[in-house]
């Protein structure tokens, strides 16, 4: 690890949440834009993630790293235990620092707030959010429950607002993070057609389902008048998201609009469990 100003601050930002008996996620990325993850419970470091490494494996390879950023969530990590060395040990390898030095106290960047919600967003489908389950879903049989943190808000926000394209550059990316070549075209290749059945068929036939709630027999063809502005079908995540507005926009009861959105987003969900 290159004692450049990223991972000295990397350095004093770890040494800190243990000096300070603190508990979260420390979410870790690399200079090279690889995704990491350290564990803490109460000052201890209790697991490590590196792409398909965990435990002391992850934590060779951070070593191995330079240009480390970080921010860390406040909050029970996720309940594991690794096969790693008593904390000062584990610090002691991880930053390349003998571990017999004065304890240091470092702010570290506070956790991340929830925002509050956003006016209107009763009716906003948050489609980006359904296939980001399908990311986390698949992206977990390789690295486990590491995947939450690799799939992040900057994932989620891309995909918000994202076209085919776009999406697609999101899959690249998290292939990118798995180590080995094989493991990353394989994640690739299986992950795109689930996240497909989502646009076509299946997916256009689960909104009208929920329309049919809502508008009765009228529905199928309310939505097929709005998906000839559309050319007949939707592509990317921000037309199914101009889709649903338009069709909320076709149902005249505000409460009944918020209910249909809200069982399409949990039909939409199953489809992609």
């Amino acid at each position: 690890m290159a004692r450049n100003d990223n991972t000295l601050r990397f350095a004093d930002e770890v040494r800190g949440i243990c000096t300070d008996g603190r508990s979260g996620t420390l979410y870790v990325r690399t200079g090279n834009n690889h995704a990491a993850m350290i564990l803490f419970e109460a000052g201890h470091i209790i697991g490590a993630y590196f792409g398909g490494l965990r435990g002391q494996k992850a934590i060779a390879q951070l070593r191995m790293s330079d240009g480390l950023t970080s921010r860390f969530q406040e909050g029970r990590a996720p309940p594991v235990r690794h096969n790693l060395r008593s904390t000062a040990e584990t610090l002691a390898e991880l930053l390349g620092e003998s571990d017999d030095g004065p304890a240091r106290n470092f702010a570290t960047e506070p956790a991340t707030k929830a925002r509050p919600p956003a006016d209107g967003q009763s009716v906003h489908l948050g489609f980006g959010n359904v296939i980001v389950r399908i990311l986390i879903r698949e992206f977990a049989k390789y690295i486990g429950p590491a995947a939450h943190g690799v799939v992040g808000d900057t994932e989620r926000n891309s995909l918000s607002v994202a076209s085919y394209l776009e999406m697609t550059a999101v899959i690249g990316r998290l292939s990118a993070e798995l180590l080995e070549p094989d493991e990353q075209e394989e994640f690739a290749r299986h992950v795109t057609p689930e996240i497909d059945r989502l646009f076509t068929k299946a997916g256009i036939d689960t909104i009208a389902e929920q329309l049919v709630e809502s508008l009765g027999p009228v529905a199928r063809s309310v939505l097929d008048r709005a998906l000839v502005n559309f050319g007949g079908t939707v592509e990317d995540p921000a037309e199914v998201e101009r889709l649903v507005a338009t069709l909320v926009r076709e149902i005249d009861d505000p409460h009944e609009a918020q209910q249909f959105v809200a069982r399409l987003r949990r039909a939409l969900e199953t489809l992609a469990s």
